[in-house]
Formats: C-alpha cells, structure tokens, sequence
C-alpha cells in the first residue's frame, strides 16, 4: 500500500516537474528574446510585474500598430506595486530557479527526481503550478490582450484576483476583430459609451465577450423600451453588467416578482434596479427573507419599509446577520425609533464598528441626540459614513477622536 502511494506521488512531482520546466523555460526564452530586441531597438512590449494593485501607463490609440501586432513599449501593461526589496527577492527566485533548470537539464535524466526529497520537489513545483494561470504570463506576448490593456483599460490584475479560471480562458480565446469591437460598436449605438467605459463592463462581466451579440443587442432594446433613462441604464449597465446577458423574458419576470415582493409600483420597482441593479440577478430567496425580516422582525409598517427601500435598495441584499446587527444596536443603545431609520436607511450600508465608534464619541461629548425637536440634533445619515469623514459636518476635532479611537 505505501509503495503504490509513493508511486502515485512521484508520478504527480513528475508531471508536475514537467509543467514547472515549461513554465521557466518559457520564462527564460522571454528574457532572451526581450534582451535581444532591445539591443536591436525593435519596438516590442514593456512588460513589468510586482505585487499589489495594477496601474498603466498613458492610454493613446495612436501607440497601437494594429497592422504589425505591436504595442508602444512605453505603456506598462501588467504592474504591480512592490517594494524594491520585494522586487529584489522576487528576481533572485527567478533567477535560482532558472539555475536549477539548467543543473537538472545537465542531468539528461528525469530519474534524477528520484534523489531529491519530496520536500524539495514540492517546493519546486508548487509556485509555479500556483501562477500559472495568471494572465500576467500571457499579457507580455498576446498581443490582443495588450490591446484590452492599453487602450480599453481593462484591468487584468483585478481579473486574476477573481481566481477564476474561466474568466482567464474568455480573455485568452477571445479575438478582437470577431467579438471585442463588434460589441463596442453595438454599445455606442445605444449610449455615449467610451473603450475605457466598455474596458470596466467586460472586466466585471467577461461572460459578455462570448455571449451571442443578438442576445446582448436584444436585452439592451428592450430596456429602452422600458423608458429607462439612457443616461441611468448606462450607469447601470457599468455597475452590474451580468444584467446583458439576461434574455428580455428573464428581466420582465424579474421585475415583476420583485415588484409582488415589495408592493410598489412599476416606477418604483425600475428606479430601485437602477439603484441597485444586483437585485436582477440577485437571490429571490434572500430578497424574501430580508423583506419579511423588516416586517415581522423589525415590525416597519409598509410605509417605513416603503420609504426605506426607496432611499437603500441594498437592503434586500445584505446578510441577514449584518441587518440584526446594526437594527438592535439602533433601537437598543441609541434609543431610534424605526420612523426615523427608514428616513436614513443607507446607515444599513455601512459596518456595526464603524456606527458604534460614532456613537461612543458623541456620547463622550454628550452629543447623543438624534431627536430632530431637540437642539444638537445629530442626522442617522452621518453614521452611514466612516466616522473620520464626517468630523468637518459635525463640527468635531479630527485629531481628538482619533486618539479617542485608541481607546476603544
């Protein structure tokens, strides 16, 4: 039994030995051929990778040969901020793994794995079987990727931060000419749409890019029929873009099971998807669940719940938990009738620390009011916000409540 166990391992380092050897020898012909266009003066891509959050450099669609394939190598296309440290550290392991490459190569024998201990196999193999689908590694020599990059903006590190494999394989096989422009092209004839604004659409929802351009064509012309405002529906579009690839059936049964749920009228309805386009999508199930919490739990009357949901849609959305959280400390410690929630219900929006660091200061400072008859009358809409944010509204001293926050 143990020795077909270790027979299973060693054939996994094996083939995983095999994927880490492509991987670096791939890496390393990049460094060579990129070395050797640079002393040529070719034109070829600037391709630079650290860690933490992507910027880009200039976006020109005048840097973009599109008839060569080539891209200005002035525009950074995948860059990660790091410390020069970390850079530093970065660069040794690529350069000690490439070493070990060649040490192994000179072997000439595979079998020489088998002298290794399964630790240092594993330590070998597991990086770069973890980076492997990361489009960092394609971006430098796809030149339709460098294209979405620089001049739609698409941001291919928050698409790898996303883990998803799929997602990596629509940007990989999807081809400019055939599926990106003609989509772009069909965006502009319904808004005053840019290649950055289409860049933020297909980096949220890839799906677009291969889902059939009559479906798209046919979700957006039923929601100008509906009467949406162009402006708004564009604004709606950007933020939750998974709603195009919805058929037309499938977004009027939405709204009306929405507007049963809420007993609004259709105007109402269409102005909260607008808000918060999540609910066309969302959980049917959890949007129940929240809005029966509000009647039964919370005991709203139809005309607060009304009033709030009008003002914070999210309020269907958001986790069960969170809503007790925030609704019993509001009723319990800061004593608010549920009239007046629904008049700030956005204070839903934001986390039960921040509203109870607000409330400890003010009550530090005796300004615990929130009954608008009295004087010093505090808005619940100021504890949707960060607490440091509303210091200049309140009229508080910034640096004093910071070091009252070191307290808590």
């Amino acid at each position: 039994m143990k020795k077909d166990a270790s027979n299973v391992l060693f054939l996994f380092l094996r083939c995983s030995y095999n994927q880490t050897r492509s991987l670096l020898c791939s890496n390393c012909r990049s460094s060579v051929l990129k070395q050797s266009a640079d002393n040529e003066k070719s034109s070829v891509t600037k391709f630079r990778i650290r860690r933490g959050f992507a910027t880009y450099g200039p976006l020109n669609e005048s840097e973009i040969d599109f008839e060569n394939e080539i891209v200005s190598p002035k525009l950074e296309l995948y860059e990660v901020h790091e410390s020069e440290e970390e850079s530093d550290q970065s660069n040794e392991m690529v350069e000690e793994s490439a070493l070990n490459e060649e040490e192994i190569d000179s072997g000439a024998d595979i079998e020489q794995l088998g002298l290794l201990s399964t630790k240092d196999l594993f330590n070998l193999v597991k990086p770069n079987l973890r980076e492997g689908r990361s489009l960092k590694h394609y971006v430098h020599s796809t030149f339709h990727l460098q294209v979405l990059v620089s001049l739609f903006g698409v941001d291919l590190y928050k698409v790898d931060q996303k883990r998803s494999d799929e997602f990596t394989r629509i940007f990989l096989r999807t081809s400019l000419q055939n599926d990106v422009i003609p989509r772009l092209q069909l965006f502009q004839t319904f808004f005053n749409i840019t290649p950055r604004d289409f860049g933020i659409i297909i980096g949220k929802c890839p799906n677009i890019l291969e889902h059939p351009i009559a479906s798209v064509n046919d979700t957006l012309n039923h929601l100008k029929k509906m009467n949406f405002p162009a402006g708004r529906c564009k604004l709606m579009i950007m933020k939750h873009p998974r709603c195009l690839v919805m058929s037309p059936a499938l977004v009027d049964d939405t709204l009306s099971i929405l507007q049963r749920m809420t007993n609004l009228p259709a105007e109402d309805v269409k102005n909260i998807v607008m808000m918060t386009p999540r609910l066309l999508t969302a959980n049917l199930d959890l949007v129940a669940a929240n809005r029966d919490m509000f009647r039964d739990r919370f005991l709203f009357t139809v005309e607060d719940f009304h009033r709030a949901l009008l003002l914070c849609p999210e309020i269907l959305l958001n986790k069960r938990e969170s809503l007790e959280e925030i609704f019993a400390y509001l009723k319990n410690e800061m004593n608010v009738s549920n009239e007046l929630i629904s008049h700030s219900a956005e204070v839903f929006k934001n986390n039960l620390r921040n509203i109870k660091t607000l409330h400890q200061y003010l009550k530090f400072l005796r300004r615990d009011q929130f009954n608008r008859d009295k004087p010093l009358y505090v808005s619940l809409k100021h504890f949707a916000r960060q607490p440091l944010n509303v210091c200049e509204n309140l009229n508080l001293n910034r640096e004093h409540m910071i070091k009252f926050m070191k307290t808590l």
